[in-house]
């Protein structure tokens, strides 16, 4: 398993014992194309790379948000379960597409949580 790129700040950050500044979507956003961007700490996984190949220990108890755009439903899935493995705090899995349309809400595809995991911030 490898780190997925713009990860090593974020890693050599946690093991420091810092966490990321949160943002508007949390303290790490994940980006599925390197043609997207985001203020914040983020980091790319792209398509044509199978999530299971990246190791995201770096996320654990952090709040993620998963920022896709149109991508089919087995990639999908594969990059969910790869980033909930990790045991972030919170993924927020968000359709770029429909939210740059039709507002935030209408483009929350999806909100995972872990009771009794907190991190100090």
């Amino acid at each position: 398993m490898r780190l997925p790129p713009y990860s090593a700040d974020i890693v050599k950050a946690r093991r420091l014992g810092h966490v990321p500044v949160p943002g508007v979507f949390g303290h790490v956003v994940v980006l599925p194309t390197w043609k997207a961007e985001t203020t914040g700490a983020f980091i790319v996984c792209p398509d044509d790379v199978h999530a299971s190949v990246w190791d995201f220990f770096f996320l654990a108890g952090l709040d993620v948000s998963l920022l896709v755009r149109p991508i089919d439903e087995p990639r999908l899935v594969e990059l969910v379960h790869a980033l909930l493995a990790a045991e972030p705090r919170s993924l927020l899995v968000l359709d770029m597409a429909k939210a740059h349309t039709a507002g935030i809400g209408a483009g929350v595809l999806a909100i995972y949580t872990r009771k009794g995991r907190d991190i100090e911030q």
